[in-house]
C-alpha cells in the first residue's frame, strides 16, 4: 500500500510539473549532449515548430551556423562547470528562417556538469528590441534636427534654460554654460519688457495656447537681433510654466528690407508730393483703383473726392485724345 501511495503521489507531483512545463509563458527546452529531449509548447511556438519535430534533433537546428552553435555551447558548459547560471542574449533562427532575439538562460540538471543536460529557458525580445531600436531611431533623428535646425531652440522647465542648440548659442554669441539654468533675462536690454513679455507668454500656457510674437533681442556683445519666437508647452508642472520648447528664427534681414522698402515709399511720396503730379496704381488681381489727392485735383475735384466718384476714367479722358487712348 505504501508503494502504491508513493507512487500515486510520484504521478501527482510528475502531472503538477507537467502542466506547469506546459502553461508557463517562457519558452523551456530540456537538452541532452546537445539534443532535444522535451519543449514546451511555448518554446514550440515561438520558434513555428510542434513539439514532436523537435523531440530527438540538435538544438543546432536554432542557430544560423555552426560556428555560432559551437562557440555558444562552449562558453555555456564553461560557465555552468564553475557553480553558475549562463545567461546571454542571441538572436537564433525560427523554423521559416525569421530570426527571432531571445533572452537564454541556462542551467545544468546535475550541478557542474552540464553534459548529463541543460534545461533552457528562451524569453522572445524581438519586438520589444525592434521597438528599442524605432525610439532609437526616432531620438536620433531629433536630435540631428535639433543641432542642424537653421532656427534656434530651445528647452526650459520653469522659465529656465535647459538646453538649447548650436544654431541658438551663435545667434547670441554666448556658450551653453553660460546660459544653462538662467531665465531669459539675457536675452532683453529692458528687464520690464522682459517681464511684459513672460506674462503674456504665462497667461498664453494658462490658456492652453501656443505663443507667437516679434521680438528685438541683444546678442552677448549688445547687438540687436530682430527674432520671430514661436513657443508651446511641452509638459504643465503644478505651475503655469512647466517645460516648453521656443523657436527662434532670425528675421533680421527681413525687418532691414522692410524698413528699407519704407524709406523708399516715403522718398517717392515726397518726389511725387514736390513735383506736384497725381498718380493712380490699378491692382489687376484685385481691380482695385487707388488715386493720388493730387490726381483728383488735377481733374477738378477736391483732394479727399474718394476714387470710386471718379470712375470710369475712361470717361475722363478728352474727346480729341479718346480714340488714341483707348
Amino acid at each position: 500500500l505504501n508503494v502504491l501511495a508513493e507512487a500515486r503521489q510520484y504521478e501527482d507531483s510528475f502531472r503538477q510539473q507537467r502542466l506547469i512545463f506546459d502553461c508557463v509563458q517562457s519558452g523551456i527546452a530540456i537538452t541532452r549532449e546537445k539534443a532535444i529531449v522535451d519543449f514546451n509548447p511555448r518554446a514550440a511556438a515561438m520558434f513555428g515548430y510542434e513539439r514532436e519535430e523537435l523531440i530527438g534533433r540538435l538544438t543546432r537546428v536554432f542557430f544560423f551556423d555552426d560556428k555560432t552553435w559551437e562557440d555558444l555551447a562552449e562558453q555555456a558548459y564553461a560557465r555552468i562547470r564553475s557553480g553558475h547560471t549562463f545567461q546571454t542574449e542571441m538572436t537564433l533562427r525560427a523554423k521559416n528562417g525569421a530570426p527571432v532575439i531571445c533572452e537564454m538562460t541556462m542551467d545544468g540538471l546535475s550541478p557542474t556538469h552540464p553534459e548529463d543536460g541543460l534545461i533552457i529557458m528562451f524569453t522572445d525580445v524581438t519586438e520589444r528590441r525592434r521597438l528599442e531600436f524605432a525610439v532609437r531611431a526616432a531620438l536620433a533623428q531629433q536630435q540631428a534636427v535639433f543641432d542642424n535646425a537653421p532656427i534656434g531652440i530651445a528647452f526650459t522647465s520653469e522659465r529656465k534654460l535647459v538646453i538649447c542648440n548650436e544654431r541658438m548659442l551663435s545667434m547670441f554669441g554666448y556658450q551653453m554654460d553660460e546660459i544653462v539654468g538662467r531665465d531669459g533675462r539675457w536675452l532683453y536690454a529692458d528687464e520690464k519688457n522682459w517681464e511684459v513679455r513672460n506674462q503674456e507668454i504665462a497667461d498664453a500656457f494658462a490658456r492652453g495656447e501656443q505663443v507667437a510674437f516679434q521680438e528685438a533681442f541683444v546678442t552677448k556683445t549688445g547687438q540687436t537681433v530682430w527674432c520671430q519666437v514661436r513657443g508651446s508647452q511641452v509638459e504643465a508642472a503644478a505651475g503655469v510654466w512647466g517645460t516648453a520648447v521656443f523657436t527662434f528664427a532670425d528675421i533680421g534681414e527681413r525687418k532691414r528690407m522692410e524698413q528699407s522698402l519704407r524709406e523708399s515709399r516715403e522718398q517717392l511720396d515726397l518726389v511725387i508730393r514736390a513735383s506736384m503730379v497725381g498718380t493712380w496704381d490699378w491692382n489687376i488681381a484685385t481691380d482695385e483703383t487707388v488715386l493720388s489727392h493730387r490726381f483728383a485735383q488735377i481733374l477738378g475735384f477736391p483732394a479727399d473726392t474718394p476714387a470710386s466718384a471718379l470712375m470710369p476714367l475712361a470717361s475722363r479722358i478728352h474727346p480729341e485724345d479718346r480714340e488714341f487712348a483707348l
